[in-house]
């Protein structure tokens, strides 16, 4: 029995020895669990505070950075766009050097043509007498010039006038070509069209300069509205001739508006 007890005991020591090195070792593991958890907390604090100058500090440098980046982009398409138009200007400079190398030995080379000259006189006489008719001109000479294949008003080249009077006598140009033709029996295609050949004729604001556009226009109506039956011309113009020369002609009027006569020409 004896013995029993004393087995008893010594194995009670073992257990109260072991359960004294488990309560040292929770103290130490909860010691460490301590030092573990301050370390937690300071690698946070140090992590708000990255966080805080990222936030405060670096994301704005960031944002500039990229900010920075796009306006360099941006000059630099700028900058390809740049090279881009110089080899293009480059190609039209050359181009134009090379049509003006044309057109300086087209100037120099001396003219010549088969054509009997007859044929440009009489034409600019046809010129000359709508010019006429439409009280363009009372006197003065107009005439072709076979090199520049265009008319000449009193020794002044066509090309020399301003901008109405260019389209004005460019009409008669056009216009007489194809009656000159319709009477030598040439070809053509027996009508024409012509573009606002009044709009800006009247360029002065003088009251002279009015009465001569009016006097030109009415002039200009009245002579086309007698165009004979085996030639057609097409005028679309914003002047409107009057109501009598209306009735004349085959007048259509564009309103604009869906319910009212013609919308468009379309």
């Amino acid at each position: 029995m004896d013995k029993v007890i004393k087995s008893c005991n010594e194995e009670s020591n073992k257990i109260i020895s072991k359960i004294k090195d488990l309560d040292n070792t929770i103290i130490k593991s909860h010691s460490v669990l301590i030092t573990i958890k301050e370390k937690i907390n300071k690698n946070q604090d140090n992590i708000n505070k990255i966080t805080y100058e990222i936030e405060q500090e670096l994301k704005p440098i960031n944002e500039n950075l990229e900010n920075s980046i796009a306006e360099i982009l941006e000059i630099q398409q700028k900058i390809d766009k740049k090279e881009s138009f110089k080899v293009q200007i480059a190609d039209f400079t050359d181009k134009r050097s090379e049509f003006q190398k044309i057109l300086d030995s087209y100037k120099e080379s001396d003219f010549s043509s088969d054509i009997d000259l007859n044929y440009y006189k009489n034409f600019g006489i046809e010129i000359s007498n709508l010019l006429t008719k439409w009280k363009y001109k009372e006197d003065g000479s107009i005439l072709f010039d076979e090199k520049a294949l265009d008319i000449t008003i009193n020794g002044e080249p066509r090309i020399n006038q301003g901008k109405g009077h260019r389209a004005f006598t460019y009409a008669a140009f056009v216009i007489g070509l194809m009656k000159y033709t319709q009477k030598n029996d040439l070809s053509n295609a027996g009508f024409v069209i012509l573009d606002s050949p009044l709009l800006n004729l009247k360029e002065k604001a003088t009251s002279q300069d009015h009465e001569l556009s009016e006097t030109v226009q009415n002039a200009f109506w009245s002579d086309l509205s007698n165009t004979p039956e085996n030639e057609q011309i097409i005028i679309i113009e914003n002047k409107e001739p009057s109501d009598a020369l209306k009735e004349k002609i085959n007048f259509i009027r564009f309103t604009g508006d869906d319910n009212e006569g013609r919308k468009g020409f379309y």
